[in-house]
C-alpha cells in the first residue's frame, strides 16, 4: 500500500534533507537498479512529469522522493520508480562482515570488509554519506559477481 507521501523540499536531521544522509542518491540508485537488484524499499525515487502552470504544456521531467511506492491511482504523473534504499536496507544486502564508518575528513564515509586481510580483500569504497558508501560497495560486489558469470 502506497503512503502517497511526497518529500521534495522537507528537511530533516539538523536542517539537512533526508536524502542527504539516509538514502542512496539518485545516480547510485539507478546503477543498483541496472544491476538487477530487487526494487523494494521504504523510499522511492519517482520521475514526475512537469507541466506549465499557465497552459498545462508538458515541460519535461523531474525526480522527487516518495515514502511508499506511488501508483497511477495515486498520481498519474509518475513515469518511473527506482528504490531509494536506506542505510539499514543496504546493510541487510551486504555480507555481514562489511562495515561503514567515518574517517578524519569531513563528510567522508568508508565501507570495507571487517577483520579480513587487506591484501586479500583490498576493496574499500568512499562516499559523502554512509548510504552512498554502502551503495558503492553493493555495486562493486554485484559487478564483480557478474564479471565471474
Amino acid at each position: 500500500m502506497a503512503l502517497s507521501l511526497l518529500w521534495l523540499d522537507n528537511t530533516f536531521h539538523k536542517g539537512e534533507k533526508m536524502e542527504n544522509w539516509q538514502l542512496v542518491n539518485l545516480e547510485l540508485s539507478k546503477k543498483i537498479k541496472e544491476l538487477g537488484v530487487k526494487q523494494e524499499s521504504i523510499w522511492w525515487w519517482c520521475k514526475f512529469k512537469e507541466y506549465s502552470k499557465c497552459d498545462g504544456v508538458h515541460l519535461g521531467y523531474s525526480w522527487g522522493l516518495s515514502m511508499g511506492k506511488l501508483t497511477k491511482k495515486d498520481c498519474d504523473d509518475v513515469e518511473e520508480y527506482i528504490s531509494a534504499f536506506t542505510v539499514a536496507e543496504l546493510g541487510k544486502m551486504l555480507p555481514n562482515w562489511y562495515e561503514t564508518h567515518t574517517v578524519d575528513k569531513p563528510n567522508l564515509w568508508v565501507c570495507q570488509p571487517r577483520g579480513l586481510d587487506p591484501d586479500e580483500h583490498p576493496m574499500m569504497t568512499e562516499a559523502d554519506t554512509e548510504a552512498n558508501a554502502r551503495a558503492k560497495m553493493l555495486i562493486y560486489l554485484k559487478e564483480k559477481k557478474n564479471a565471474k558469470t
